[in-house]
């Protein structure tokens, strides 16, 4: 967390997150990593979740993209 002007994640980190969902989205989930859960989607989702909470702007975003690699990479239903 970074504090200036307003409450916000430090830049690295979502540079990162964004870098990170960029690559789910291209390649798919196999060796991808959030943090230190084993269920990458529920990682992911939380992270952005989190971001919401600080700044929903780009929180909103990301939480747009984490529902499109769910829908194309979440569990199947039979």
């Amino acid at each position: 967390m970074v504090v200036n002007q307003k409450l916000n994640i430090d830049r690295n980190t979502l540079k990162c997150f964004r870098a990170t969902l960029h690559h789910i989205e291209k390649d798919g989930l196999a060796g991808k990593q959030w943090g230190q859960s084993p269920d990458l989607l529920k990682a992911i989702e939380g992270f952005a979740n989190f971001v919401v909470m600080v700044n929903p702007d780009k929180g909103n975003q990301y939480l747009e993209q984490v529902q499109r690699i769910k829908k194309k990479y979440g569990p199947r239903k039979r």
